[in-house]
C-alpha cells in the first residue's frame, strides 16, 4: 500500500452487523449511505513503555475510535435503520429514547492524488447521536452537511479495519465490484 494524499471520497457503504451466541459475526449485505464531502478517522491508543536490559519497549494498545462523516443528508429510512429507529406505517421516523443503534460496518473509497483508490472498511462501528442543525435560507444558498458520528471498536478476533489499494499487486481488477458487494472477511475473492 502505497502513502498518497488523498484528494476526494466516495462510494460510502454500510452494512449491519449481526452476532451469534458464540461471538460469530455476520455482515448484512452493504448499501450505499449517501453522498459525502468528508471522514476523519481519529483512532485512540494507550502508549506503555517497559525497560528491559535491552532498552525500552514501547506498546501502543487499540482502545478503539471514531469515524465522523460530514454528509449531504440521508434519506429516513437509511437514519431509522442506523440509528436503530422505527418506522410507524404512515413513513414516519419514531425515535425514542432508549433506542439503540445496531452495530454497523462502514465502507468507503478514497480516490488518491495518483488516481488510484484506496478501499476501506471499519468493522464494528456504532452510531451516537449527534446535534443537529437547522438554518433559514438567506440571500446566498449556504447549505449545511450533516454530521455523522460513529464510535469505532474493535471485534472479538481484534479486527477492526481493513484497507486496500487499487494499485496494490494483489488487487483484483474489479476490486471497486467485489469490494462493495460484501464486507471483506478475509476470504478469497469470488
Amino acid at each position: 500500500m502505497k502513502k498518497h494524499a488523498i484528494q476526494d471520497v466516495k462510494n460510502i457503504y454500510y452494512a449491519l452487523v449481526t452476532a451469534d451466541d458464540n461471538g460469530t459475526i455476520t455482515y448484512a449485505v452493504p448499501k450505499l449511505l449517501y453522498e459525502s464531502e468528508q471522514i476523519d478517522i481519529s483512532v485512540n491508543t494507550s502508549t506503555i513503555k517497559k525497560y528491559t536490559t535491552g532498552g525500552t519497549d514501547v506498546i501502543n494498545d487499540f482502545e478503539g475510535g471514531q469515524i465522523v462523516i460530514k454528509t449531504y443528508g440521508m434519506d429516513n429510512v437509511t437514519v431509522a435503520e442506523v440509528e436503530g429507529h422505527e418506522i410507524d406505517s404512515n413513513g414516519v421516523v419514531i425515535e425514542k429514547s432508549d433506542d439503540d443503534p445496531p452495530y454497523v460496518a462502514i465502507g468507503f473509497e478514497a480516490i488518491k492524488r495518483n488516481g488510484e483508490s484506496r478501499f476501506v472498511w471499519l468493522l464494528y462501528c456504532k452510531k451516537k447521536h449527534d446535534n443537529e442543525e437547522y438554518v433559514k435560507k438567506a440571500e446566498k444558498t449556504d447549505p449545511k452537511s450533516s454530521t455523522l458520528t460513529f464510535e469505532v471498536t474493535e471485534r472479538a478476533d481484534k479486527q477492526w479495519k481493513n484497507v486496500i489499494d487499487s494499485d496494490d499487486t494483489n488487487a483484483p481488477d474489479d476490486l471497486r465490484t467485489k469490494w462493495f458487494e460484501k464486507v471483506y472477511d478475509g476470504t478469497a475473492w469470488a
